[in-house]
């Protein structure tokens, strides 16, 4: 019997049409989204510009076409991918327009905070920079 749902599982998966696979793909990043920004240990590959890039690669899109879709600049959406630039509120409500409500502007705006945290979390060599300049710590035992 078990063999007979995996049997019909894997035809139901392969004769889905694009849309469904489009629907599919998007629920899948919507939930590992929401994982994300929930888990106090997030995978360290995850982050808001890795949930923008496959946003857009379960829609089949180069990024020129979704960069027109939500209007930007073509190198404004680089600059987001690939984090050389903090997107602005204005562009995470068009996400969530665009994803016709199903992945809010807040998520995105939390991944990006978790993105930062998780950035700020990892860098040691920026606490060995700023060492230096802090003087007369507190001793706290706590």
């Amino acid at each position: 019997m078990e063999k007979a749902f995996w049997t019909e599982r894997r035809r139901q998966m392969a004769n889905r049409t694009p849309e469904e696979l489009k629907q599919s793909k998007l629920l899948q990043i919507k939930y590992q989204i929401l994982n994300y920004i929930e888990d106090s240990n997030p995978e360290a590959h995850w982050s808001f510009q890795y949930f923008l890039n496959e946003y857009i690669r379960a829609q089949n899109k180069k990024d020129k076409e979704f960069a027109a879709d939500v209007d930007v600049k073509p190198y404004v959406l680089s600059q987001y991918l690939n984090g050389h630039r903090t997107p602005p509120k204005e562009f995470l409500i068009r996400l969530e327009l665009h994803s016709n409500g199903s992945i809010p502007a807040s998520w995105w705006l939390r991944s990006l905070q978790k993105s930062k945290e998780v950035e700020l979390m990892q860098d040691t060599a920026i606490r060995e920079q700023e060492s230096k300049h802090v003087k007369n710590k507190i001793e706290l035992a706590l």
